[in-house]
């Protein structure tokens, strides 16, 4: 009777030992697919008064608040949005790329009576490493109106 325990209990040990060991090779040797908040995009820049309308930052140019930029894959489809805060900064985090990559596009929406004076950004090639794009800036020069009687 003796012999049939010991036996029964070494099979229920060598049963979750093998349990175990499977699930730390599963934890540790299978290459994981998962993404993590660790390799997310994060595009970011400035929508910006450009007053003399030469497409170029500089000293006099704030910030333009309540502007909105987008972030769109290829077919134009909107990823994400965002809209500038009082400084005119933005800062979009996309979800992590699990495999592969995606190309990405970054567009502001311009607002009536305005122009925008800079190209639009570079497209974006975000890999499942994820990355920081940062100085994506827009430049916009505001219409004006001359009206009087001659």
């Amino acid at each position: 009777m003796k012999r049939i325990i010991n036996s029964s209990r070494r099979s229920k040990q060598l049963f979750v030992l093998t349990f175990v060991l499977t699930a730390l090779a599963v934890t540790f040797l299978w290459p994981s697919t998962k993404a993590t908040a660790a390799n997310s995009a994060t595009i970011s820049g400035q929508v910006f008064n450009d007053k003399n309308g030469n497409a170029v930052k500089e000293a006099g140019d704030s910030g333009l608040a309540g502007w909105t930029v987008q972030v769109l894959d290829t077919s134009n489809q909107v990823l994400a949005a965002q809209t500038t805060d009082a400084n005119g900064n933005y800062s979009i985090t996309l979800p992590p790329v699990p495999v592969g990559s995606i190309t990405v596009k970054v567009r502001e929406v311009v607002q009536a009576g305005w122009v925008q004076t800079t190209s639009n950004p570079a497209d974006i090639v975000v890999t499942s490493t994820g990355g920081t794009f940062s100085g994506r800036d827009f430049g916009n020069f505001q219409k004006i109106s001359i009206s009087g009687h001659l």
